[in-house]
């Protein structure tokens, strides 16, 4: 039996549906979108207005009023372009959409489709008014503007804002729609009403603008036209963060000095992190490092999130301590804004640490406000003043005291808020004592650091003291679980022993000659040793210990140094020598490099060449040296003070000691005899031997770096190199005895080393053959056994402490010449390739808080060598 639809048109329940469907309201979905349909759908339909191609069809059965245009030809394809049910509303529409298509029905292909159609259809229906230059535009009828109609509009400003179809067509990004907009006379000089031009709009347009300047006008005038809101397009780019745009302004010759009420682009690219931009204007203007913003009088220093911007600036112009409108430096912004890594980076480049804001504060006072006590290690370790108070009369010990009874307070209320029932927090904090306790103890950290480096308590009658603080208190915070006195609580027995006897010694030998030995006739005040301008009657003599990034130790107790003696070092001693990282720095002081220029030198180290995994790229540490010293410098060409650098000669065994020197080595220098044995290639003269690869053959540390040809790192011999030192100068001097010519006494020798940790046990030395094969606790035994030996073989070998420090002061007290041996204990054992900021600065506070503690004997010790 044949299947009868009950829903036919002409059946009883199709009457009812097409009722029903009728009455319910068409959605703006059914309305407007454009549908493609077959022609033959409207050939029962009766036309109610029609126009061109385009025709209004009544379709009676659902009362509807339907818009189709069709493209010339029989058979094709119609386009619905609207649906409406009121006639009249219809017929409206229809008039506005033909208005706006008709000048495209004879254009080039493309406006028959489906999209092209329903964007022509979206824009009749928008409240703005559009020229047919700028509906080609929104349409994407790209191809049009040379239709009479629309190309007559095409510097039309009937748009929102003004624009032209130009600028519309960079705000839609549409590159084919600039193209052939310029290709057919557009104006690249109009703006909109706001004066915003074809590059303001670029600036704006994100992922375009860079691509569209390509095929904007190069005129240098109209890229840096302003707009009604004195902003150029370089600024505006900066902005709205399209640094795209903004680097292709910048190279293409944009004015850079344009500013708003925050700053100048350079300000924008730093505090939105932006790599590129920042180099690009740098690269471009140099001087831009210095400019200051409108908002704050701050640098692009105090704008700077990240140690990379700050590196960026620093290559170029800048003022590290330029001072913004609060008198805040780079420095105390950093350290306000919790950016450990950039205050490191800027103090490592000279930035000033005792600088106080307008209120008086020094960065030390911001360090210890937002407790943070990695800070204040690393502030102190460069040299931050504790005893500086602000305007109110506090100083930073001041501070950190009377900051514990609030700190505690608070923590109490939270405990109470805790106990009720009101406060929840994270359930690994639950125990509210576990809070006071850890925040009150920060502070008991903060003054006991500031204690250690001679923080001094507040003057009587200070309001507000606490016992951290208060005159005559006996508080002085934490101190760490490894303290510096029983660190070093072995040698200092045998120091002050020591350091009395040479103490009388001195004082009892009226013309500074302490002791004779087999030199001291034939003495004379002319040698050549010795710098004419800075003539002394005895000679110096300044060892500095290996120890590869600890030589960061060595720099802050030669400013400590420079700062008791008033005198740059190389004024003070006439004879440098070094090791490894001492030997490094014995060339880099040699060329005239101060004493911070040096510790840029180790943080450079630290953040060029130490990266990777060991061993380490020894072609960074090569190029690395050679800028640091000319890659043809010779260790010839700085003649004072005398510098003695030590390696090792591996292609022997055993090994020997070789001396590179900036003088010619005497015929009776052991050193010299013994690197020069035949059948081994001889070591090169003064003269012949670039001064970087000195320095690279003394550092080449085994499994740290390659060997440097032959050599190896002079610390396998000499680690600390004062007895080879004295060795060397003394059969310096016998060589010129035998001359005949003049010699000179040793009236001072200063050795620095690079830091001492607590000595440590060891369970097992004993490698024992196991009973049996299932005897595994001897196995396990011999092989801890095993690697303590080896441990005690390398540190026996590269040994600068104890015995070493023991047998110098022993050979100098019988020579009768002041000895004087400086190493500041350490909290925790460095490696030398550490790179850990926090480890650093806490090596750094180490140091500063030894400065402190010695600062008496450091004094003495300049003060007798100033005497010779």
């Amino acid at each position: 039996m044949a299947f009868k639809n009950p829903f036919a048109p002409n059946s009883s329940m199709g009457l009812v549906f097409n009722t029903v469907m009728s009455s319910i309201p068409m959605t703006d979905s059914y309305m407007w979108t454009v549908r493609k349909e077959k022609s033959q759908k409207y050939a029962s339909m009766v036309v109610i207005a029609h126009a061109d191609y385009m025709k209004v069809y009544n379709d009676k059965k659902s009362k509807v009023f339907e818009c189709v245009v069709q493209a010339p030809g029989e058979g094709t394809d119609a386009f619905s372009l609207f649906r409406l049910t009121n006639e009249d509303d219809a017929l409206a529409r229809f008039i506005l959409l033909h208005q706006h298509i008709q000048p495209f029905f004879n254009g080039p292909e493309g406006l028959y489709n489906v999209t092209v159609l329903q964007k022509l259809s979206d824009i009749t229906r928008r409240a703005d008014i559009f020229s047919h230059a700028h509906t080609a535009v929104l349409a994407g009828l790209n191809d049009s503007f040379r239709c009479p109609e629309v190309i007559k509009h095409i510097n039309s400003q009937k748009c929102p804002e003004g624009k032209t179809p130009l600028l519309l067509a960079i705000e839609c990004k549409s590159m084919q729609a600039v193209i052939q907009l310029i290709d057919c006379g557009a104006s690249e000089e109009m703006t909109d009403e706001n004066g915003d031009g074809i590059f303001h709009y670029a600036a704006r347009s994100l992922g375009f603008g860079s691509q569209v300047m390509t095929v904007l006008s190069k005129d240098k005038e109209l890229m840096d036209r302003t707009n009604k809101a004195s902003h150029s397009a370089l600024l505006v780019a900066c902005q709205e963060g399209n640094f795209d745009a903004a680097i292709k302004l910048v190279k293409s010759g944009a004015t850079v000095d344009m500013n708003d009420n925050i700053g100048y682009p350079i300000h924008y690219a730093l505090k939105k992190c932006n790599v590129n931009a920042a180099l690009t204007i740098l690269e471009n203007h140099g001087s831009q490092g210095k400019v200051k913003c409108i908002k704050h009088g701050g640098t692009p220093l105090h704008w700077a999130k990240s140690a990379e911007f700050i590196k960026l600036v620093l290559e170029r112009e800048y003022d590290i301590d330029a001072m913004s409108k609060s008198g805040d430096t780079a420095l105390s912004i950093m350290i306000q804004r919790g950016r450990p890594l950039c205050a490191l980076t800027l103090m490592t480049s000279g930035a000033d640490p005792n600088i106080a804001d307008r209120d008086g504060n020094t960065p030390l006072h911001h360090a210890v406000k937002t407790k943070d006590l990695q800070t204040v290690h690393l502030l102190i370790g460069f040299g931050a003043e504790a005893n500086k108070v602000n305007n109110k009369g506090e100083s930073p010990r001041h501070l950190a005291a009377t900051d514990i009874l609030s700190t505690i307070g608070g923590m109490m209320g939270v405990k109470k808020r805790m106990e009720q029932g009101f406060l929840v927090i994270a359930p690994w904090t639950q125990n509210p004592d576990q809070l006071v306790d850890r925040y009150s103890g920060m502070n008991c950290e903060l003054i006991y650091a500031l204690h250690a480096v001679g923080a001094e308590r507040c003057p009587p009658g200070t309001k507000g003291c606490q016992g951290g603080c208060k005159h005559g208190g006996t508080n002085n915070g934490m101190a760490p679980k490894i303290g510096m006195d029983q660190v070093d609580a072995g040698a200092q027995v045998y120091n002050k022993y020591l350091t009395q006897c040479i103490g009388d010694l001195c004082i009892s030998a009226p013309t500074g000659r302490q002791g004779k030995d087999e030199t001291d006739d034939h003495m004379d005040t002319t040698d050549g040793a010795s710098n004419p301008s800075q003539r002394r009657s005895q000679d110096t003599v300044l060892c500095l210990d290996g120890g590869g990034i600890k030589g960061l130790i060595l720099t802050q107790m030669l400013a400590a140094i420079e700062k008791a003696s008033g005198k740059k070092i190389v004024e003070m001693f006439d004879w440098i020598v070094g090791t490894s990282t001492g030997g490094i720095l014995a060339l880099a002081l040699s060329q005239g490099f101060s004493v911070e220029e040096c510790r840029k030198l180790y943080m450079a180290l630290k953040d060029e060449v130490f990266t990777g995994s060991r061993p380490y790229n020894s072609d960074k540490l090569e190029s690395f040296l050679k800028d640091t010293f000319g890659a043809e410098t010779t260790m010839d060409k700085y003649t004072y003070p005398r510098i003695l650098v030590s390696g090792t000669l591996g292609d022997r065994s055993p090994p020997a000691l070789h001396l590179f020197r900036n003088y010619d080595a005497p015929e009776t220098s052991s050193a010299w005899i013994a690197a020069n044995q035949e059948p081994f290639l001889p070591v090169l003269k003064p003269s012949e031997q670039l001064m970087w690869r000195a320095a690279r053959s003394s550092g080449a540390a085994p499994t740290y770096f390659r060997p440097m040809g032959r050599f190896l790192d002079g610390g396998l011999i000499a680690n600390n190199p004062t007895l080879d030192a004295l060795t060397e100068i003394q059969e310096y001097y016998m060589y010129k005895k035998s001359q005949g010519e003049p010699v000179r006494k040793i009236g001072a020798v200063v050795s620095l080393g690079t830091g001492l940790t607590a000595l440590k046990p060891i369970a097992h030395v004993e490698i024992m053959r196991p009973n049996s094969a299932v005897d595994l606790l001897s196995a396990a035994k011999s092989l801890a056994a095993g690697a303590n030996l080896i441990d005690i073989m390398v540190e026996q070998v590269t040994e600068s402490r104890m015995r070493a420090v023991d047998r110098a002061r022993a050979w100098c007290f019988s020579i009768g010449t002041p000895f004087f041996r400086f190493s500041p204990p350490l909290s925790q054992e460095i490696s030398m390739d550490e790179t850990r900021d926090h480890v650093l600065s806490k090596m750094l506070f180490d140091t500063q808080c030894y400065i402190q503690k010695n600062k008496e004997d450091i004094q003495q010790m300049t003060d007798l060598i100033i005497s010779l």
